[in-house]
């Protein structure tokens, strides 16, 4: 996607939000009736919003340049109701919060059981009229932006009943989604041999891996569990947790189609040949890895990312070493897929607003005013904006470097006419997801992975001078060496590029809250599903007892939950 061509679309939606629901002036008017300085607003007094995060090491939740930001020019403090050690212990938290009605003001909860709970029990404020009351129309561009890019279930996993509960943290749709199977391509050279593009060629690369490097890994599966083994299932065609259309319409759950049987089977037939780690469901990720970055592995299913981390340690130790990312290998039938799930990365992730809250407009103010400031370098945006009405409060300045760039990310500044939140977005420490009751919302669905395209393009043409200047720091930064980061990452984009204009993208068909039944079984239904996927593979069940985990899973709440589910698609 070319930057004139988001940017075209852009505005068309800025013009749409602009005058829709009647003229600018009269909802601006009705906003002044009420806080006096319209979609920008500082509180005098200063009020007070409580929050809930879970610890990371690198960050500070309450004295950090956010915070002290939103207090000095908004005149909104921050304090932790709690900072759990870990995922466990914050669920635990917001159960029992939950259950005393002693919810933060701000409540940061995953889409799921919890938070339907949540909802159910009117401890959350919907959030549509607030949006529609408090939102500038940038911010309701931005919401329909997203809205259009993912067919509108951007809310989805956060609305009950046609309500919205709780805004996602919007990330790029390719940041979010992009999982590939990456392969040392150097390996391959050494062995005479392609990359492979179905899943017979990668057997026949992983028998030649075995024979040639008997103590090495030739397939990793990272996540310790059936999740690593996605590219081998999806080729084919089974989707393990997600919801796909059957032949009639009808929404099946992936996990107990015939094509997983089939999945299983090479999976359990490759197990037993070495071609994985024989331990590999008792290891987490990081062990899982550890052949790879020691130069002892062959593949790997994982993020867009990992050319950032963790592939740089094993460039560490074998410099030579060159990935390449497979395109979704083929299937025995001839077929192409992979899923993509909005439930995937940032969008399962959100903000919601206790009903106690004092002031829940302020959580729309504080996003009104970090997109306001986030556009401040797109010169061609704010002037179409000028034309359509719209009045920036930060005005449009050149992009530049920090003025201290070898300091701490948190201790660098920037020059700034008016200094916004927008500078948290040049660190990644330091970026409003982070922080507190911060959000994280690109330029678009599409942004990164845009200028990734555009950088990739300068980068085979050895016309790196073209790009523009923070494109060029980016790379500078993150890419540049070694060289083989930047091969492998262009390749990705490249690949990605290909497969986002292709008809091989296959979506999980269940786009909203848990149902009751999930509410109350899925945990248990996902429990004996790993543990009979893991017995098959390993060989400590026959492949048969597949079908013994179809009907225990109907017993055990999956009928009622695809009778939920398919009820569901039908009302829509």
């Amino acid at each position: 996607m070319k930057k004139v061509t988001f940017l075209f679309s852009f505005l068309m939606i800025i013009s749409f939000a602009l005058s829709a629901g009647g003229s600018q002036e009269s909802e601006q008017n009705k906003i002044d009736e009420r806080v006096g300085e319209g979609y920008l607003y500082k509180y005098e007094p200063a009020i007070t919003l409580t929050g809930n995060r879970i610890a990371r090491s690198e960050v500070d939740f309450i004295n950090n340049p956010y915070t002290k930001w939103a207090s000095e020019t908004l005149g909104i403090n921050y304090e932790l109701k709690w900072l759990a050690p870990d995922a466990d212990t914050e669920r635990q938290k917001l159960t029992l919060a939950m259950a005393s009605n002693d919810l933060p003001d701000i409540v940061s909860i995953e889409a799921g059981d919890l938070f339907s709970r949540m909802v159910n029990s009117g401890i959350l404020l919907p959030l549509d009229d607030l949006i529609e009351e408090y939102g500038s129309p940038l911010t309701k561009a931005m919401i329909k932006m997203y809205q259009d890019a993912l067919d509108d279930n951007f809310f989805s996993l956060f609305t009950v009943d046609g309500k919205i509960y709780a805004f996602p943290e919007a990330s790029d749709i390719f940041a979010a989604n992009w999982k590939t199977l990456w392969m040392r391509q150097d390996i391959l050279d050494e062995m005479n041999l392609d990359a492979p593009e179905t899943i017979a060629e990668f057997e026949t690369v992983l028998e030649k891996y075995k024979n040639t490097y008997p103590d090495g890994v030739g397939f990793i599966s990272n996540a310790g569990d059936s999740n690593g083994m996605i590219p081998i299932m999806e080729a084919y065609g089974a989707f393990q947790y997600k919801w796909i259309k059957d032949s009639a319409g009808n929404l099946a759950y992936g996990s107990i189609q015939p094509e997983m049987k089939n999945a299983l089977e090479t999976l359990s037939r490759w197990y037993q040949l070495g071609y994985f780690d024989k331990e590999y469901f008792i290891k987490d990720d990081t062990k899982n890895r550890e052949p790879l970055l020691a130069g002892n592995g062959l593949s790997v299913y994982g993020n867009w990312w990992y050319v950032l981390w963790p592939f740089p340690d094993m460039w560490t130790n074998v410099p030579t070493a060159e990935m390449t990312p497979l395109l979704p290998l083929i299937g025995p039938d001839g077929q192409q897929s992979i899923m993509h799930d909005i439930s995937n990365g940032y969008f399962n992730s959100g903000r919601a607003i206790s009903s106690s809250c004092k002031n829940p407009e302020a959580l729309i103010y504080l996003l009104n005013e970090e997109l306001d400031s986030h556009f401040r370098y797109n010169k061609e945006l704010r002037e179409q904006m000028a034309a359509l009405g719209y009045d920036f409060k930060y005005g449009y300045e050149e992009w530049t470097s920090p003025v201290n760039p070898d300091a701490d990310p948190k201790d660098q500044k920037w020059n700034y006419k008016i200094e916004g939140p927008d500078k948290f977005w040049n660190t990644f420490v330091e970026n409003p997801v982070h922080l507190s009751f911060g959000f994280k919302y690109n330029e678009g669905p599409f942004d990164l992975f845009s200028r990734y395209v555009v950088t990739g393009e300068a980068y085979r043409n050895d016309n790196l001078e073209s790009l523009s200047k923070p494109d060029y720091i980016d790379y500078e930064k993150y890419f540049s060496t070694p060289s083989n980061k930047m091969n492998a990452h262009v390749k990705n984009v490249e690949n990605y590029d290909f497969i986002k204009n292709s008809d091989i993208i296959i979506f999980n068909e269940f786009t909203t809250v848990p149902t009751d039944t999930m509410i109350d079984k899925r945990a248990y239904l996902d429990k004996i599903e790993e543990e009979y996927f893991t017995k098959i593979i390993t060989g400590a069940l026959p492949l048969s007892s597949f079908d013994t985990f179809i009907e225990e899973w109907n017993k055990a709440g999956g009928s009622q939950i695809t009778t939920e589910v398919n009820e569901w698609n039908n009302s829509k």
